[in-house]
């Protein structure tokens, strides 16, 4: 009997391995691809085609019965190249951004007409910014039986706190900016996700919120986030004592957590500390801001790694000083998958199913959070006890295997097998 036919739309290259956005589509498409016959569409903003399909892993290419990546810049970004230098041509880009109903529309019309007439039993739209694929879909002749829609994050949440706490500070016409930009997310989710027979979330307090917002038919299903391909060596801590902060750098909400830390947490840590310690800020482009935070002692900003493995396993405890963002963090299940004792602000554990004093060390105020630093420092005991807590509750919840059995009971519940 032949498996069902599901095309999996994403507007990122899955990754089956590494950490981000683009690891939760790879890890689903992993154990959907045991499920179903995949047509893997990407839908790419500007990006040339050609690229993309060269940079695809053989891997991914094989769990697939056909990759199709389309690649088509929206109007106004296409507007922005007719400009005669790179210094107005990014004054435009910034006075002509490209709302998020729009970021893929031209590129999933493309898609839409390379799948013309065609028949799927699922479409499966990775991130809301995909989401109007299915109505393009019929509209070029093609028929699908059921649709599901993965938000990896709740973005208008996500957004309205970033400028809440975040972009007041930067001034009236930032904050004004990006309250509206929370608007545009949440309009996109009012025509999107009512449209939807399943709607898959990180967290279960997002699933609570949307079910709460939305009445409608759709069934709302935790798919939780997890770390696949994770096989870490022995920890052998270093010494001095490490603190690593991991994550991409250019993302609003890490560079925020970072200065946080530096500025507010790590001068009272350093009155605290009962011995010698250092900080290390991995992750990509970091800006010249904080480069500058190396300061050749007890801060080292390492910037993007092929690989963050090695710095998990030789780190003492990882810091999540998060104070806005949404989903779930991946740094920390990366962390409790190598059994690194975490330190994080509520608002960076949020979502994932943890127990302050138990498997995570949780803490806002900047004083609070310098004092469990301290404590994962000279106690040891602590340090084991938090690091083997967080261990089991990877294991128990957050693990490839576990997203295989959510994802085929969700479509069984679904009728489909």
């Amino acid at each position: 009997m032949s498996k069902p036919r599901l095309l999996f739309v994403s507007p990122v290259v899955p990754k089956l391995s590494g950490t981000g956005i683009a690891m939760r589509a790879g890890t689903q498409l992993r154990e959907l691809a045991s499920l179903f016959t995949v047509t893997l569409g990407i839908v790419l903003d500007g990006q040339r085609a050609e690229d993309a399909r060269a940079e695809l892993p053989k891997e991914l290419r094989e769990l697939c019965a056909e990759v199709i990546v389309s690649s088509e810049p929206p109007l106004l970004t296409r507007l922005t190249l007719l400009f005669p230098n790179s210094r107005s041509r990014r004054m435009a880009q910034a006075v002509l951004r490209v709302p998020p109903h729009f970021q893929r529309r031209a590129a999933i019309r493309a898609l839409a007409g390379k799948l013309k007439g065609k028949h799927f039993d699922v479409v499966h739209c990775f991130r809301l910014i995909t989401g109007s694929l299915p109505r393009a879909l019929v509209s070029q002749g093609g028929a699908y039986s059921r649709s599901v829609l993965d938000l990896d994050d709740y973005e208008s949440r996500a957004k309205l706190r970033y400028a809440a706490k975040l972009l007041r500070n930067l001034g009236p016409l930032q904050w004004l900016a990006g309250r509206f930009e929370v608007l545009m997310w949440a309009a996109l989710e009012n025509s999107t996700v009512p449209r939807f027979d399943d709607v898959y979330v990180c967290s279960t307090m997002d699933r609570e919120l949307l079910q709460a917002r939305f009445s409608s038919k759709a069934r709302f299903v935790t798919v939780p986030n997890v770390v696949s391909g994770w096989n870490p060596s022995p920890r052998s801590p270093a010494d001095p004592f490490i603190f690593l902060f991991v994550g991409s750098l250019s993302y609003p909400p890490n560079r925020d957590a970072v200065m946080f830390f530096c500025r507010n947490i790590l001068p009272q840590l350093r009155r605290m500390a009962a011995a010698p310690f250092r900080v290390q800020i991995v992750g990509q482009k970091p800006d010249e801001e904080l480069r500058k935070l190396n300061n050749g002692s007890d801060i080292e900003v390492v910037g993007s790694v092929p690989d963050v493995s090695p710095f998990y396993l030789a780190a003492g405890a990882a810091i999540v000083p998060l104070r806005a963002g949404g989903g779930t963090r991946i740094k920390i299940l990366e962390a409790f998958s190598c059994a690194v004792p975490v330190v994080s602000t509520a608002v960076g554990a949020e979502g994932l199913e943890v127990e302050d004093g138990k498997n995570i060390l949780i803490a806002d105020a900047p004083e609070d959070f310098a004092a469990r630093c301290s404590l994962l420092i000279s106690d040891t005991g602590m340090r084991q006890r938090i690091g083997e807590g967080g261990l089991a509750l990877f294991e128990q919840q957050y693990t490839q295997k576990r997203l295989g059995n959510i994802l085929a009971s969700a479509y069984t519940a679904a009728g489909l097998f």
